[in-house]
């Protein structure tokens, strides 16, 4: 992957993929910022980046309480 792409843009990307192959599905449940992080071995704040860009792009939204999960629109 070329080397000027941030982290938390891999991160990102990486979850995209998931999303694209329905490994993860509409309402399910995303990994802990802190699980995610230490999957990867990348900061919490690399994630959270992450998780902000997809809430963005429609692809993710917070649950106060609760965590990140899956839009229902994707």
């Amino acid at each position: 992957m070329n080397q000027s792409v941030r982290l938390y843009e891999r991160v990102a990307s990486n979850v995209r993929e998931m999303l694209d192959r329905r490994v993860l599905l509409p309402g399910d449940r995303m990994p802990s910022l802190r699980g995610l992080a230490r999957d990867l071995g990348v900061s919490v704040s690399t994630v959270t980046r992450a998780y902000e860009a997809l809430e963005q792009e429609g692809l993710l939204e917070a649950r106060p309480r609760s965590g990140h999960f899956v839009s229902e629109r994707v």
